[in-house]
């Protein structure tokens, strides 16, 4: 496997990522509160260090796929503010 098949298999397994139907229930997703309170930076940051540490115990790719959703939310508020 060369560098981009990895790009691409890796893009294809991360891709599917959406929150867990229990955050959605209220109305509103915690998230969306820290979005508007412009506290999410740095709670994308510990969470994509979190499971990117805890993938080197687990070996579980569902760590890398979470790593993979914070930082898309992260880079989706900074494109959300130009």
């Amino acid at each position: 496997m060369n560098v981009y098949e990895a790009r691409h298999a890796g893009r294809e397994f991360c891709n599917d990522t959406e929150g867990s139907d229990h955050y959605k229930k209220g109305g509103v997703e915690p998230i969306d509160l820290m979005i508007a309170k412009g506290i999410i930076e740095d709670f994308c940051i510990g969470n994509m260090v979190k499971y990117a540490t805890r993938f080197k115990l687990t070996r579980n790719l569902v760590d890398l796929k979470k790593v993979s959703d914070y930082a898309h939310i992260l880079c989706g508020v900074e494109l959300g503010k130009t």
